[in-house]
């Protein structure tokens, strides 16, 4: 979660980002996991363990990315709704007012 904030602020990384951070997370992952793997499973096929790896870590990354991109628009959306709410509140207070 550290990753998801910026030091000057709490303001998101943009999805955009956090894809790129997953995509190269998961370059170096999956040299180290396809390595270790692939002596695993040295008596299979390896190109076949290659392709499933790649497969289930690229599965991994976009829903990691639409889980980011789903975050922040529910946080959008949040913070719309309170402002409407505040909005909401203060012209009722002006309507009693008057």
């Amino acid at each position: 979660m550290a990753v998801m904030w910026f030091s000057s602020g709490s303001y998101p990384l943009s999805p955009m980002m956090i894809l790129n951070l997953l995509i190269i997370s998961q370059s170096v992952f999956s040299n180290v996991f396809l390595n270790s793997f692939e002596s695993w499973i040295s008596s299979k096929s390896t190109l076949n363990a290659t392709i499933i790896c790649h497969l289930s870590l690229t599965i991994i990354v976009i829903l990691t990315y639409f889980f980011f991109t789903l975050k922040s628009l529910y946080l959008r959306l949040i913070y719309s709704l309170k402002s409407l709410y505040l909005r909401l509140i203060f012209f009722i207070m002006w309507v009693e007012k008057e």
